[in-house]
């Protein structure tokens, strides 16, 4: 049976944001992302006045040296810099199911085993969602996918359906940039707002879609559309837990780095 994770189900098999933790979120859930301003410098020189004038070759591995790694190095290491967000094509289709399928393990961690079990977007699902050029994959070096995103346009708003990151990689920016990228498309299309549905109790859904600048929506006064997406959800059995509507005006915030 198929229970919507946290995305709302549109156009996409409705499985929930999982990218905070690489979870499902996956949506979004790649987890917490921030870190200190400050970085480190690369290597510290070891130079000095009386090395320069050494009669001895100077050997540059004598430049460097290693030291145990801090939380001030995270920016200057940028993990994130390993990939890159590109629309997703149809040779992406079986790698997004198995990182849906993956992600979906997040949830057995916490109780949710029924999400657990869902059954990953079917292959058709995913053809519609790169046909209406609403899908995006983060890649690897190697142009393999390690998570994706797939959103539908809605009464003023690019609804968020799904963003999962697979666990092997979460907690390294990718699910913001993914955000980032379905944050431009809707600017350039003209519309005003991300929003989304997710779990409100599971730390990287809510929780983590906060600190990307998204905010709650109360039950009342909500689009048509938007109103849909929810009751969907309800069908499908997520009543049974918290969830919340959430929305984001485009270009509110950045993210570190290239996009």
């Amino acid at each position: 049976m198929r229970r919507a994770r946290d995305g709302g189900g549109r156009p996409i098999s409705p499985r929930a944001h999982a990218e905070g933790t690489g979870a499902t979120h996956g949506t979004a859930g790649s987890g917490p992302e921030s870190a200190p301003s400050a970085a480190p410098l690369a290597a510290e020189a070891l130079l000095s006045s009386e090395t320069l004038s050494a009669a001895e070759p100077i050997r540059s591995c004598d430049m460097f040296r290693v030291r145990p790694a801090i939380s001030g190095d995270i920016e200057a290491i940028r993990p994130c810099d390993m990939f890159r967000v590109r629309p997703a094509a149809s040779g992406d289709i079986e790698a997004i199911r198995r990182i849906e399928v993956a992600a979906g393990e997040m949830f057995r961690g916490i109780g949710l085993d029924e999400i657990a079990d869902d059954d990953p977007p079917t292959r058709g699902e995913i053809a519609r969602a790169i046909e209406s050029r609403g899908a995006w994959a983060a890649v690897d070096a190697a142009d393999r996918p390690v998570g994706y995103l797939v959103a539908s346009r809605l009464q003023g708003s690019l609804h968020v359906d799904q963003v999962t990151v697979h666990p092997d990689v979460a907690r390294r920016g990718i699910g913001r940039r993914l955000i980032s990228a379905a944050d431009a498309c809707a600017e350039a299309e003209g519309i005003g707002a991300l929003t989304l549905t997710t779990f409100a109790r599971v730390p990287w859904n809510a929780p983590y879609y906060r600190r990307l600048g998204f905010s709650e929506l109360g039950a009342d006064g909500l689009p048509e559309d938007l109103a849909a997406v929810v009751a969907h959800e309800a069908s499908l059995g997520l009543a049974r837990w918290p969830r919340v509507v959430m929305r984001r005006e485009c270009g509110a915030i950045r993210p570190p780095g290239r996009s």
